[in-house]
């Protein structure tokens, strides 16, 4: 049913003030009814034979309530509020049983909310890395699978060494230590001290990635030669938190 701008506003008022409108309805009807009677009356019918008539040829009062409503109103607005109606007072009178199914749907949407988190952070967004569609991970699993013991992501520094001196099929090959990763390291500062993780990785791997630091330099391949001093990048939020911006 297609609605007329300047018929927008009636039919609004028609859905929030229905009463009003009914009793119009009412008396109209009545005044039909009434006219009708009359003339079946004239023609010499009795009252009640003439007022049965009448209502015959008038039709369903009911009927004509119904559609009167759907003309005046919106018919899909006004069955959405007394279904609405209707299941409030249904849950009204079983309280428990409302009590009981807000929990679950709550419970739900948040284990939902919670899991497409983790499987938008981890799967679908993609690292926030420079071009992160042409980042691959060598894994020694024959199957292709990354997500297995530490062992499957290690190879021998040779290895690793040679690949960068061989590879055709990659512009660059860098690494980190995953045996690094759970390792921690007391921090002590005139604050107190705190335990912070760290993860060993190779020189040019931020680099690779795009990565660079905000304040300082990355690191250079000079920074990999054994017995070289220890270089360490720290994050921004340690650095404030930590060290206090200095």
């Amino acid at each position: 049913m297609k609605l007329s701008l300047h018929r927008i506003p009636a039919r609004i008022k028609a859905v929030l003030k229905p009463s009003g409108l009914d009793s119009d309805l009412d008396e109209e009807l009545a005044h039909h009814l009434d006219e009708l009677t009359n003339e079946f009356i004239a023609r010499g019918l009795t009252p009640d034979e003439a007022r049965r008539e009448a209502r015959i040829k008038l039709g369903g009062l009911t009927q004509l309530h119904e559609l009167h409503r759907e003309t005046r109103g919106i018919p899909w607005l006004e069955n959405f509020s007394r279904d609405f109606c209707y299941a409030c007072r249904g849950f009204m009178k079983e309280r428990g049983f409302t009590i009981i199914a807000l929990l679950i749907i709550a419970i739900g949407i948040g284990l939902n909310t919670t899991v497409f988190s983790l499987v938008n952070t981890v799967l679908l967004r993609p690292p926030p890395f420079d071009q992160p569609d042409r980042l691959v991970v060598i894994s020694n699993d024959s199957r292709g699978r990354t997500t297995g013991d530490r062992s499957s992501l290690t190879h021998q520094i040779d290895t690793w060494e040679g690949l960068q001196q061989t590879t055709q099929s990659l512009e660059e090959i860098e690494a980190y230590n995953p045996f690094s990763i759970g390792e921690t390291h007391r921090f002590e500062s005139n604050s107190g001290s705190e335990t912070i993780v760290s993860l060993e990785v190779s020189p040019g791997l931020f680099s690779m990635l795009g990565v660079k630091p905000i304040l300082g330099r990355s690191f250079l391949p000079s920074d990999a030669v054994r017995n070289a001093p220890s270089r360490v990048l720290i994050s921004n939020q340690f650095w404030r938190r930590s060290l206090a911006s200095d």
